[in-house]
Parts: structure tokens; C-alpha cells; sequence
């Protein structure tokens, strides 16, 4: 009988001792690699579009909004408004995973390919806008949109409802247009500086409050752009919004909570100031840095407080539930749904790279300075220092300021030309109206804009006084549109873009001493500066046919048909 060789299967046992050798013959290190290859290889589509992301939105990354004002100013504490987008994207990052498993719970593949498709293609072209514009801070809009449109894509439009808020925040990104922060930051100083006052007042302190200076025995404090509690209120509704996140607090509890934050930091803020002129250490940059911590710090355990009295108070309510799963995954299309994704990703990334930037060509030079004379019609000029510490982020890319003298009388000059490449500065606001710091309005005056078709601009007069002296200010704005159309245009980047205006904008502002307290100081005042802007008008508007496009200068109002008669005009 013939004897064939029985091979018997291996045992568990044996296949246990050599799990290699018997999954597919090979070594094992060539086993292994390909076990870690079916693990990881769910993650690759994943890991490879998040890749993508972060070459297309590098630049938000590395984007700094921080301004410094003047070569004095330069510490972190003394920027008045400074949101770090890279400290913004952590936080949503963190918001987005407190999010996971509701996300995770809406079914896979169920998505919605039109609002999808919309909020991918408004992703997209915010960022082909932000890169052919050089506006790096438009990336966050474009990150939000497109992170919306992918939860929509893989989970549904529920996907959209629970990232709302992580979408949200990334906005926090996008620094106020300049212009806004502007016409918001003079007037918070003042109300800073009146607020301090009435704290010293208070605490028995003796302080006289004048403009943005309070003025003291010790010497006189000015409520700089970095003191005006911007910054810690901007910072306090950030701390807002993710401790009613962290608690899950909804309806009336949340709402009362994200009011009360801006409230909070104001009055804290008076507290810093407060203490700040009380310190004769005041002007160590160190003491600025550690009382904003403590700001921050008080600010987080007022609200945190106040959460806890409120949950006290309004106890059952806004209870958040967990979101239901909605239907079955699916994910044959979710996988087809992630390769469109990265496609996404892919064309955000290349257009991020290649996309061709928008060349600004408009010369830079001092026209104005080469416009007007320093000899103008018998008046003598002289240069005169520019307060750039009160100006804070006004921004102009050309300045003049002088004093002109005529015997006895002089005459205060200054001119300032905007930059619109300059788009987190703005040459608007409502210091270009007062001569320097510590100045407050006693009297307005008359103020005249004419007709849009025109573009004419605005003129206005008023009476300002300071501690030792009074002074009858004009003031000119031409070749600038209104506060929502700059605001507008600053947001959106419109200068940065083929859509520039040809034209700059240009603030006026001449003053002269009034000598005496009598109405016939005033008159003579007033006939002073109309008898200046006279013999400087032929200059300005020569200057605005190359600056504003041919648009012309108002006549300034009249002093004496404006101001009403008053009897303590002269009281200062």
C-alpha cells in the first residue's frame, strides 16, 4: 500500500506562537507594517485634508493684528484692542471637541449636498478674496463657512446647529474695523476718565477730570487707548461665551451672563485706572502687565459668580438635551462625501498658494507737506509736534502740523492725508476735532455737509478749553464716505482691492487761541481763522486735486450766526 505525508493544519496553540508566519507567509515586520496600515488607513483621508487645511489657512496662523501706535508704545498691555487668532482658534478648537459625541450621534453620510455646497463654495471664494486682497483676517469667515459646509456634507443641516457656536467664535478672529474701533475707543476714555474721577472722588482722593486726563496732586494721568477698557472688555465676553458653553447654560441664564461680561470689565477697568493714579509706580510696563492679568482674573470670578446666583435663581431652566440620531449612517456615501472634502481642501490649499495678489499702486510721498508753504501770505510757520500717544490708532500716511504766526496772532495747522493701504488704521475719528490730550468742549458751534453729489465734505466749529487756555478749533473732513461705508469697505477689504477708491481721505483742523473770556474775543478769534483758511484754501485745493480727485473744501460755518449767544461763554 502506497504512504502519502498527511500535513496537518496548524493548532491554535501553534497559531498563537506564530501569528506572523501564518497570516500570509511574509516576515513578521512586513505583518506588522501592514496591520498598522489597516489601522491607520481610515485616518488617511481625514488626516490628509486637515493637512490641506492647514497649508490654506497658514497665514491666519501667522496673522497679528497688534498695531504699534508710535515708537514710544510698544508693549503688548498698552494695544487697545488685540484679539490673537491663533489663541481664538484654540478655544474653538476646544469648543468643537465639548461637541464630539453630539456630532457623532447625528448619522454618518446623511448629509445635505445643497446647503453644503453653498457654504463650501462661500468658503472658497472668501478665501480667494482674502488672499488676492492681503487681508489674512477674512481666512477665520472662511474657515467658519467651510467647517459648516462639511458638517453639513457628512452629518446633515443638525451638523450645522451644533457647530454654530465653534463657527461662531472663530469671527472673534476679525479685528473691528478700524474706523468702528475709532469712533468707540474716544469716547470709552472719556467715560473711563469721568468714571476714574468719580472713584478718586470717592476713596477722598482730590482729582479734576478734563477731556481724557485726570488731573491730580501728584500730576496728571492720561486715559491712553490702552486704559480705555477695550481690551479687557473684548477679552471678558470671550471668558463669557465659554463659561456658558462650559456650563451649558441656555436662554435668559446665558443671555444675562454675555450682557453683564462688557458691564464687568468696565468697572473693573475703572478700578485698574484708578489704582494706576494712586501708583507712583504707574509707568512701569511691568505693573500695566500685571494689572490686566489680575483683570482678567477678577472678571472670570465676578462672572463666575454670577452664574452661580443666577443657576440659584432660575433653577430647571435651559437644561440642554442630547440631540437624537436621526436615521442610519451611511458609509459608502460618507467615504465618497470625505474624498470631496479633501478635493475642497486640495483647491483651498492651491489657491492659497498660487492665487495672484493685488498690487497697490498708489505712490507714497509728502505732497502735502511739499503742497502747503511754510510762507503762506505773511503768516511764518514753524513745525509743530504731533501728540501721537492721543491719537492711539488714527492712522494717516501723511501728516502736516505747524504753527503760523502774523506779528502777535498765531494760527495751529494740521493736515492729515489717510492711507488706505493702511487697513487697520483709519484716519476717522472723533479726536481729529481737539487740538491734543487733556482738552474738553465747551462750546459746539455750527456744522454744514453738503449735498453727496458734491463730495464736498464736512466742515464744523466748536470752543475747547484746557487747564491754562482756550482755543476756537475748525475742522475739515473731504474725500471720506460715512461711518457704515467705511466701516464697510475696512471689513470687506475693498481698498486693499480693484475696487479702491482713487481718492484719500483728508482732515482739516485749524485752531487759534481765544485771549480773552468777552464775546469780542471769540469775534476776533473767529475772524483770525477765517482770514487764515482764506489765504490757505487756494493750497488745500490744489492739494485735494491731486488727493481727493477734484473734490473741493467747504466753507467753514460762521461762527457767530452758529453759536448761540451765551452769557458765561467766557467761563472756562
Amino acid at each position: 500500500m502506497h504512504r502519502k505525508d498527511v500535513v496537518e493544519s496548524p493548532t491554535a496553540s501553534e497559531r498563537e506562537a506564530a501569528p506572523d508566519r501564518v497570516a500570509g507567509g511574509g516576515s513578521p515586520s512586513q505583518s506588522a507594517i501592514v496591520r498598522a496600515i489597516e489601522r491607520w488607513r481610515p485616518w488617511a483621508l481625514p488626516g490628509l485634508a486637515l493637512g490641506l487645511v492647514l497649508v490654506a489657512y497658514r497665514e491666519l496662523l501667522i496673522f497679528d493684528p497688534a498695531i504699534h501706535v508710535s515708537a514710544e508704545v510698544e508693549e503688548f498691555f498698552f494695544e487697545p484692542s488685540y484679539t490673537s487668532p491663533r489663541v481664538v482658534l484654540g478655544l474653538s478648537l476646544w469648543l468643537l471637541y465639548r461637541r464630539r459625541e453630539r456630532l457623532l450621534r447625528l448619522p454618518l453620510g446623511a448629509g445635505s449636498p445643497g446647503p453644503a455646497a453653498a457654504l463650501l463654495a462661500a468658503g472658497i471664494c472668501v478665501l480667494m478674496w482674502s488672499t488676492y486682497t492681503g487681508a489674512p483676517d477674512l481666512l477665520a469667515l472662511s474657515l467658519s463657512l467651510n467647517l459648516l459646509g462639511v458638517a453639513a456634507l457628512l452629518r446633515g443641516p443638525r451638523a450645522i446647529r451644533v457647530l454654530a457656536v465653534p463657527a461662531a467664535f472663530l469671527l472673534l478672529a476679525i479685528p473691528v474695523p478700524s474706523p468702528l474701533l475709532n469712533h468707540v475707543l474716544f469716547p470709552l476714555q472719556l467715560i473711563t476718565a469721568s468714571y476714574t474721577g468719580w472713584l478718586l472722588h470717592a476713596l477722598g482722593v482730590p482729582a479734576y477730570v478734563l477731556g481724557d486726563q485726570i488731573l491730580g496732586a501728584e500730576g496728571n494721568f492720561a486715559v491712553i487707548e490702552g486704559c480705555s477698557g477695550m481690551r479687557s472688555i473684548e477679552s471678558l465676553c470671550m471668558i463669557a461665551i465659554l463659561l456658558v458653553d462650559l456650563f451649558r447654560r441656555t436662554g435668559l441664564h446665558a443671555l444675562l451672563i454675555l450682557l453683564a461680561a462688557p458691564a464687568v470689565a468696565f468697572g473693573l477697568n475703572g478700578l485698574r485706572a484708578a489704582t494706576l493714579v494712586l501708583n507712583p509706580h504707574s509707568e512701569i510696563v511691568a505693573i500695566h502687565n500685571l494689572q490686566g492679568i489680575a483683570i482678567l482674573l477678577a472678571g472670570l470670578i465676578a462672572l463666575y459668580l454670577l452664574d452661580g446666583l443666577l443657576a440659584r435663581a432660575l433653577r430647571g431652566r435651559g437644561r440642554s438635551r442630547a440631540a437624537p440620531l436621526t436615521g442610519p449612517s451611511r458609509p459608502d456615501v460618507a467615504a465618497r462625501r470625505l474624498r470631496a472634502v479633501v478635493g475642497v481642501a486640495a483647491a483651498a490649499a492651491a489657491l492659497s498658494l498660487w492665487l495672484p495678489r493685488w498690487q497697490l499702486a498708489w505712490p507714497t510721498s509728502e505732497l502735502a507737506a511739499r503742497q502747503i508753504p511754510d510762507d503762506l501770505a505773511g503768516w511764518r510757520a514753524r513745525t509743530r509736534p504731533v501728540d501721537w500717544m492721543f491719537l492711539g490708532r488714527v492712522g494717516f500716511g501723511q501728516v502736516v502740523s505747524r504753527t503760523y504766526r502774523q506779528g502777535r496772532e498765531q494760527v495751529y495747522l494740521f493736515v492729515g492725508v489717510g492711507d488706505r493701504s493702511q487697513r487697520l488704521r483709519s484716519p476717522l475719528s472723533p479726536k481729529n476735532l481737539y487740538p491734543g490730550s487733556g482738552w474738553s468742549v465747551e462750546e459746539n458751534g455750527g456744522s454744514g455737509l453738503d449735498s453727496g453729489d458734491s463730495g464736498r465734505g464736512a466742515a464744523s466749529s466748536r470752543v475747547v478749553h484746557s487747564t491754562t487756555s482756550r482755543q476756537l478749533v475748525y475742522h475739515l473732513q473731504v474725500g471720506s464716505g460715512s461711518l457704515g461705508a467705511e466701516v464697510v469697505r475696512s471689513l470687506l477689504a475693498l481698498d486693499s482691492s480693484p475696487l479702491r477708491r482713487e481718492s484719500e481721505g483728508v482732515v482739516v483742523r485749524i485752531s487759534t487761541p481765544v485771549d480773552g473770556p468777552a464775546d469780542n474775543d471769540l469775534q476776533a478769534a473767529e475772524d483770525r481763522l477765517l482770514r487764515f483758511y482764506r489765504d490757505l484754501r487756494p493750497e488745500l485745493l490744489a492739494l485735494g486735486e491731486r488727493l481727493t480727485r477734484g473734490k473741493g473744501f467747504p466753507d467753514f460755518p460762521v461762527l457767530g450766526k452758529d453759536f448761540p449767544p451765551h452769557a458765561s461763554l467766557g467761563s472756562s
